[in-house]
């Protein structure tokens, strides 16, 4: 199967010849308007439910960063008020001064969290969204490798119908063992797919 651009629109298509011989079904099929993207894609979504992913903005390793700061200063500060040793071993007015310090940077830590969190509007880390409502923000070559993880081929049969009408999807382990290997052109027409019914 070849893949090229043709006005503007991505075609797929057989061979057709080979050096010992010819396709018996050649096939080809045209996206969009075939619906062929769209069509893989519903397969794969169907196949795999709904699959949630925390949401990724470019900022949004800023404020990871900033929430871990501050669970490390609240942390702290709460570690110190809650252990009596550090009393002990401080004495009264150096354990006062600690307390002072560390709550102040918690405090401060927590007040950068909360302006970094109005700088991004409405996002915050425990937003969640699915897999599905994030995929036209991938880019193709990992929209590709995700339907790589669970398709192992697909198959066009000849016509003009709609590409529900006319593919075949292989999942993980279900294609044919002798089936030709990615970026190798067999010399052989491969055999013919029989279509499960």
């Amino acid at each position: 199967m070849r893949s090229d651009n043709v006005g503007g629109r991505r075609r797929y298509a057989c061979h057709e010849t080979y050096p010992r011989g010819r396709c018996q079904s050649p096939a080809y099929i045209t996206a969009p308007s075939s619906g062929l993207h769209e069509h893989v894609r519903d397969v794969f979504f169907a196949a795999i439910g709904e699959v949630a992913a925390e949401s990724q903005r470019a900022d949004g390793g800023r404020l990871a960063e900033l929430q871990q700061e501050a669970e490390r200063a609240r942390e702290a500060a709460e570690q110190l008020t809650s252990d009596s040793r550090f009393l002990t071993q401080l004495g009264p007015n150096e354990f006062l001064a600690a307390r002072e310090r560390f709550t102040e940077q918690a405090l401060t830590a927590e007040a950068e969290l909360l302006r970094e969190r109005d700088r991004l509007g409405a996002w915050t880390p425990e937003r969640v969204v699915t897999l599905r409502e994030e995929w036209d923000n991938f880019e193709l070559i990992e929209q590709r490798q995700l339907l790589a993880s669970v398709i192992d081929a697909i198959f066009i049969f000849p016509g003009r119908a709609a590409a529900a009408e006319r593919v075949h999807i292989c999942f993980r382990g279900e294609a044919p063992a002798d089936m030709p290997t990615r970026g190798r052109r067999p010399t052989s027409p491969p055999t013919p797919f029989v279509r499960p019914s």
